[in-house]
């Protein structure tokens, strides 16, 4: 069962959200619309560096330098960024907030951003119960031209669901192995899962070449 606004309200208190220093402060009364609440663009963005194969069998040197192939960019009040044609940003929401046990939520982009071109958290958009962090969003351009962005920008909405019944192992409980706990909202930790590690282990008893 999807929210209302007035069960969001209710909400709210557990959901402790948080924003970045200098920001202006959450705002129920502009944000939760009648079945989602707007999330603002952070001034923290990822650019993905060019001239790199990512190779998904190979993940020692990421964990040693995790965001390699990223160069994390922090925008001031006012400035902007562009998003240039075909081109990925990662970025993420200002504000930290927690999904609750007992529900789940989606980050859905905005209309009037995709009526430009721009496709706002074309994947991985969902939330298990549990989780905390600054919610990560992909930016693609798909239009034919730069869009610039600024910080504070209403990017996106958040849509709750309700269980059920709670989760027995929300996310971040041992057993799991969550890697996106207390999430800054940057690049990917892929090869973290447990099941890719997996994989990895079978790999190197192989000869991959």
């Amino acid at each position: 069962m999807q929210l209302s606004d007035n069960q969001i309200r209710d909400l709210l208190p557990e959901m402790n959200f948080a924003i970045e220093e200098g920001a202006d402060p959450f705002n129920p009364e502009e944000q939760v619309q009648p079945a989602s609440i707007d999330l603002r663009l952070s001034s923290v963005f990822w650019k993905p560096l060019r001239r790199f194969t990512i190779d998904l069998r190979r993940s020692r040197l990421l964990e040693l330098s995790p965001r390699r192939y990223y160069r994390r960019v922090e925008i001031s009040a006012g400035d902007t960024i562009t998003v240039r044609p075909f081109e990925l940003l990662l970025a993420r929401t200002l504000e930290e907030f927690t999904v609750p046990n007992g529900f789940s939520a989606d980050i859905i982009g905005r209309s009037s951003f995709a009526r430009l071109g721009l496709m706002v958290s074309a994947t991985g958009n969902f939330i298990n119960p549990g989780w905390r962090g600054h919610m990560p969003i992909q930016l693609t351009n798909l239009g034919p031209n730069p869009i610039k962005l600024v910080a504070g920008l209403p990017i996106c909405q958040l849509r709750l669901a309700q269980l059920t019944t709670p989760a027995t192992r929300p996310y971040g409980h041992p057993a799991l192995g969550s890697i996106y706990s207390n999430d800054d909202g940057g690049p990917s930790y892929w090869w973290r899962d447990k099941r890719i590690q997996i994989l990895h282990k079978y790999l190197s008893s192989q000869s991959v070449e």
